[in-house]
């Protein structure tokens, strides 16, 4: 009896886990071996009894175990023996102490029999102590007390290994820090507490949207977006271009040129402030009078149209830039004819550029 209480204290004391386990879903087996002290009655003597293990946790506390165990008991009476078999089905209810989540002292409750010439059936109740050393290997101690009735009952001490699947571990919850006293300081100069609370001081900016686009200005790289115009996720204008190009000495409007005019005219008509400058552009060849002229006929050629198609009038202007401002090269045909050319260009409510459109 020594030894037992022995045992139980090693295992009670045992330094503590830095891991906690789940015990749900996990199943274990394993041999044990104990003394088992007959019932009086029974005519056999006390013995020693091995066995096996099977058990499966349902939830965190409770388990369901079958067992299976042998004694080779001898009679008191004669010096014959007979082979004794002990099964068993038992359900385990074990406590989860705060101190060692892998400590777990249980109760038992269940049905056993002992099975030789004749086979009794009892009531089996107990108590024990498992600790879990790994995730995967426990060890326990038992007693339990089996009642066959009319006054007849065994018991058994007994200890066991067990090997665990499908222990979850999770790290332990760490103690809350013991309260530190606080400590009185000698008040800084003026000077010096002012220059710590500066350094100490966390500034929380809320997000700024200067131009009210809906783009913060930290994201914004298109800066100074009026509000009522369709942007982008980084703050820019969508804008569409339109670009018409006319032949030699013209401002008429081709039918490929036409279908251009008209999506343009459904872009300003789905962004209502939108304003535009139609710009007219020529070539180098003729006079600069000449072609400062045909440069404004071509662009009000194009602002007359989207008039027509829709658009309000006084979001429509027209200016002729002549032949200042070539995109190509004014010596070949094929740069000539890419200067013929106007484009328009956006403009907010108050006939400013809008500066955040980009080039397409």
């Amino acid at each position: 009896m020594k030894k037992i209480t022995l045992f139980l204290l090693v295992c009670a004391f045992t330094v503590m886990s830095a891991a906690a386990y789940e015990m749900k879903g996990s199943y274990y087996f394993g041999p044990y071996v104990g003394y088992k002290i007959f019932d009086d009655k029974s005519d056999f003597e006390n013995d020693v009894e091995a066995g096996i293990k099977l058990g499966y946790f349902i939830t965190e506390h409770w388990a369901a175990e079958l067992s299976g165990g042998f004694v080779d008991a001898e009679y008191d009476s004669t010096n014959k023996s007979e082979d004794i078999f002990t099964p068993g089905l038992h359900a385990l209810y074990h406590f989860r102490p705060s101190m060692d989540r892998s400590l777990l002292p249980f109760l038992q409750a269940g049905i056993e029999a002992r099975v030789a010439d004749d086979t009794d059936t009892g009531l089996a109740l107990g108590a024990g102590l498992k600790y879990l050393f790994t995730k995967n290997f426990a060890g326990d101690v038992s007693y339990k007390n089996i009642y066959y009735g009319e006054g007849k009952h065994d018991q058994l001490v007994a200890l066991s290994v067990a090997y665990f699947f499908g222990v979850k571990e999770k790290i332990a919850d760490k103690p809350a820090p013991a309260p530190v006293a606080a400590v009185k300081e000698e008040p800084a100069p003026a000077p010096a507490a002012v220059e710590e609370k500066k350094e100490e001081a966390v500034a929380v900016i809320a997000p700024v949207d200067t131009d009210g686009d809906g783009v913060y200005d930290d994201q914004d790289l298109c800066p100074g977006t009026p509000a009522e115009f369709s942007v982008n996720e980084k703050g820019c204008f969508r804008s569409m271009k339109l670009l018409v190009n006319f032949a030699n000495n013209s401002d008429v409007i081709d039918a490929a040129s036409m279908n251009k005019v008209q999506e343009f005219a459904d872009f300003m008509k789905a962004t209502p402030v939108l304003k535009v400058e139609i710009q007219g552009h020529t070539d180098s060849k003729g006079s600069e009078a000449y072609n400062q002229k045909l440069s404004e006929k071509r662009a009000k050629a194009v602002g007359a149209e989207l008039i027509k198609l829709g658009i309000e009038a006084n979001r429509v202007q027209t200016k002729g830039y002549g032949e200042s401002n070539p995109v190509a090269s004014n010596d070949t045909i094929e740069g000539r004819a890419a200067n013929r050319r106007i484009e328009a260009v956006a403009l907010d409510e108050d006939g400013t550029r809008v500066q955040s459109q980009k080039p397409e």
